[in-house]
């Protein structure tokens, strides 16, 4: 188990995709992360989850009085992180390989300037923004095999499962650092705070990974959208 890692995942009354998405993790992913922290947007009770919970130690249940929308529901689940490394993800996925945190967390080890990992085949990676968006030139480390989200895109940072630092996240991130403190005087939707958390995170010269072509994880909520 690694005790640096927190999973973060964000609900939002999709009952039957958030008990596909936690068993999938745990039959693929078991015993490997200290935490997992549910955050439902609104007051629905979750404390049925803990039926399908077997390998993580603590279970943590965050529940909004009322619903306050992705990005907030976000903000509030990562002041509960106390680990350096946040495995974002959201009811709706569907793992599907194995080893895709120990991957990830080696080349976030290996590099400091990788900002995620993202773990959506190449073909759904490059269908969700509508173009080719990996470079196919595949690089190793510790015989780990990766590549990368080519460097000429607007986009790379991602809600998308994926491992990733919260310093980056504390230092880095639009909502968090620009748009809450307006006290909602600008709105933007999710995809749109991606792409400037995208040239924030590059502006600082990071770049964002994946893993192989296959993938490890794929979309199961199909347009049942949560913003």
């Amino acid at each position: 188990m690694f005790n640096n890692i927190t999973v973060v995942l964000t609900s939002r009354t999709r009952e039957d995709s958030l008990e596909k998405t936690i068993k999938s993790f745990e039959e693929y992913s078991p015993n490997t992360v200290a935490e997992i922290i549910i955050a439902e947007d609104g007051p629905r009770d979750n404390s049925f989850v803990n039926d399908w919970i077997k390998t993580i130690p603590k279970v943590t249940l965050l529940n909004q009085f009322n619903r306050v929308g992705q990005l907030e529901n976000i903000y509030q689940a990562y002041n509960a992180v106390t680990t350096p490394y946040v495995f974002h993800c959201e009811e709706g996925w569907l793992f599907t390989a194995p080893n895709f945190i120990n991957d990830s967390l080696r080349i976030l080890e290996d590099f400091r300037d990788c900002g995620m990992v993202h773990l959506r085949s190449h073909d759904e990676l490059s269908k969700q923004i509508l173009r080719e968006c990996v470079d196919p030139t595949e690089y190793e480390t510790n015989s780990i095999k990766y590549w990368k989200i080519h460097d000429n895109l607007n986009w790379g940072f991602s809600y998308n499962p994926g491992l990733r630092r919260l310093e980056d996240y504390q230092k880095y991130d639009f909502y968090k650092n620009v748009l809450r403190p307006l006290n909602g005087t600008i709105n933007l939707p999710g995809w749109q705070v991606e792409l400037q958390n995208t040239e924030i995170y590059k502006n600082h010269g990071m770049w964002f990974a994946c893993l192989g072509p296959e993938g490890s994880v794929t979309d199961i909520g199909g347009d049942r959208y949560v913003d």
